[in-house]
Formats: structure tokens, C-alpha cells, sequence
């Protein structure tokens, strides 16, 4: 209001105002963009390291289903427990890459299958991951040396080669968390803001005499570059809880889904893990998908509206925030 009524005083004081406005105008945007894109290449490197870890483990998956032939009580049993140490490792993972560092809220809130033995073991360590990893990879070496495993040596070696690379990739994940935004880039960044924030309004009230129209360009200039800002502060660091970080607890949920698939764990291992209702589909797709309140309703419907029903229903839980972990 003071710009707009003082107009020609203000012109006095600053001689000349394009010049003041479009060179902070220029340096802000730059440092902003700047920042917004680096975010984003942190935010887009996070999921990618995420995808490739979860793809390298269901490669181990299938290693386990194919490469152990074995139908008998012993090799089902061995099956079942590299299912479930692969879950574990991704949900350790997981929670160390949110720093969660309570290793009974972990489990409680992962659902993960533990020995007394193992338990011990990651409570003595802070980077729990490795321990999990170090158990696949002794069951592994255990049973090739015991004959368990029915291909020849060279080609049992991209297993291990997985797992490395498994491992390389929450490495790389671990470093995007570990690594903070340089800190004097975004007190730049910040302390720039505040003074557009303030100066704005004045050069635009010399130029802009209307009140109204004076504000709203001040307004939505201002608001722009925060919101800019503020859209880098969200992607730069990936991984926690916040609403536009990335949905870890879906993707574990693809990958007990995945394991499932495989044979080498069984649908009645799933729970929900908010403690509701638990899910008795008729047909093996829709026990990981639909809930116990619309199974009937979903029973009796053609197979193209029960398909859509089921991804429905999934996209509702994901929103929700109720996803499915191993006991």
C-alpha cells in the first residue's frame, strides 16, 4: 500500500529499479532452479537405487525357487527362511535409510521373523542391514557346500553377484541419505528470499500505481520463488515419513507380494499391519489385494470389474497407509 501511494518518492530513492529488481529477480531464479533440479536428481536417484535393490533381491528369489530343486520337507523348510531373510534385509534396510534406529519398534512395525539368536546379534550392531545380508549370504555358501543346490558352480556365482550388487545398491541409496544439501547453498538460497520478499513489493508499487493488481503480482512473484523452495526442501532427501518422500512401505509390500509369487512363502504368512480384519480372498490375486469387508461383494462380480475392484481397493489401503508384512 505505502508503494503504491508513494510511488514517486520511492522512484526518487531508487533511481533506477529494473536494473535493482531483475538482477536479484535473475540470481534468485537462477540458484533456484539450480536447487530444484539437483533435488530432483537426488529424489530420482534414491527411487532408482531403491528399484534396483529390489530388483536384484527378487533375483535371488528366483535363484531360490530354481536353483534348489528339492522337493523334500528340509529344502521347502530353507526355501521358506531365504524368503523370509531377504524380507528382512530389505525391511532393515528400510528403516535405516528413515534412521530408524529402535530395533523392537523395527520389528514390531516390519513384522520381521526372527531367531532369538539373530535378534541378539542386530542389537549388538547399528548397521543392521549388513548383519541380514551377511546371514543370506551364509545360507547361501552353506548350501552349495552341503550339494543343496542343483546348477553348477558358474552359474550359482550370479547369485552372489546379485547380492553384491544388492548391497551396492542400498550403498548408493545410503549415500544420498548420509549426504545433506551443502548447507550454504540454502542459507544463499534463503537469505535471498527474504530480501526479494521484502523489496518486491516496493519496486512493483513504483512501477504498478492500482493497489490490487500491485499486490497480487507481489504476492504471487514472492510466493512463487518460496514455493520453488520449498518444492527442493521436499526432494532432496528422499526417504522418511513425510507425505512426498518416497513410498518405501508399498514397495516392501511389492516385494512380499513378489516372494509369494514365487512359491517360496506362503499366503497365510501375510497379515495386515495396522491389525485389521485379515484378508480370505477366494482366488490367490486377490488375498494380497482386497479386504475382508469386500471379498463376497468382489466374489460374485464379473472379471474385468473384479480386477478393477482389486486395484481399487490396493490404491485405497496404499492411501490409507495399511499395508501387508510377514508375521
Amino acid at each position: 500500500y505505502y508503494a503504491t501511494q508513494n510511488a514517486d518518492e520511492l522512484t526518487d530513492y531508487i533511481v533506477n529499479p529494473t536494473a535493482y529488481f531483475s538482477a536479484i529477480s535473475l540470481v534468485l531464479g537462477f540458484l533456484l532452479v539450480f536447487r530444484t533440479q539437483l533435488a530432483y536428481m537426488r529424489y530420482w536417484e534414491g527411487r532408482t537405487s531403491f528399484q534396483t535393490l529390489m530388483s536384484k533381491l527378487e533375483d535371488v528369489g528366483i535363484h531360490t525357487k530354481t536353483f534348489v530343486r528339492l522337493n523334500d520337507s528340509e529344502a521347502i523348510k530353507w526355501k521358506n527362511a531365504m524368503g523370509h531373510m531377504l524380507i528382512n534385509y530389505l525391511a532393515l534396510a528400510m528403516a535405516e535409510l528413515r534412521g530408524e534406529r529402535d530395533l523392537d519398534e523395527v520389528v514390531t512395525k516390519y513384522n520381521l521373523s526372527l531367531t532369538p539368536d539373530q535378534r541378539e546379534e542386530l542389537e549388538a550392531f547399528s548397521y543392521r542391514a549388513y548383519i541380514a545380508m551377511s546371514w543370506i549370504m551364509d545360507a547361501w555358501v552353506k548350501r552349495a557346500t552341503a550339494g543343496g543346490v542343483t546348477v553348477p558352480p558358474p552359474v550359482q556365482s550370479r547369485t552372489y553377484q546379485n547380492l553384491s550388487e544388492a548391497q551396492l545398491a542400498f550403498n548408493a541409496a545410503q549415500k544420498i541419505q548420509s549426504t545433506p544439501f551443502p548447507y550454504p547453498f540454502v542459507q544463499v538460497c534463503g537469505m535471498l528470499l527474504n530480501v526479494y520478499m521484502f523489496s518486491a513489493p516496493l519496486v512493483i508499487g513504483a512501477y504498478i500505481n492500482h493497489f490490487i493488481f500491485g499486490t497480487l503480482l507481489s504476492c504471487f512473484s514472492v510466493l512463487g520463488f518460496f514455493a520453488l523452495n520449498r518444492t527442493a526442501d521436499e526432494l532432496e532427501d528422499p526417504f522418511g515419513h513425510d507425505p512426498n518422500d518416497l513410498p518405501l512401505d508399498h514397495y516392501l509390500c511389492s516385494f512380499q507380494e513378489s516372494m509369494v509369487s514365487l512359491g517360496i512363502i506362503q499366503y497365510s504368512e501375510l497379515q495386515v499391519a495396522d491389525d485389521e480384519a485379515q484378508v480370505s480372498p477366494q482366488e490367490a490375486g486377490d488375498q494380497l489385494l482386497l479386504n475382508s469387508e469386500g471379498d463376497e461383494e468382489a466374489a460374485h462380480a464379473p472379471r474385468g470389474t473384479k480386477k478393477f475392484m482389486m486395484k481399487q481397493r490396493k490404491q485405497e489401503r496404499i492411501n490409507s497407509g495399511h499395508f501387508m508384512y510377514l508375521r
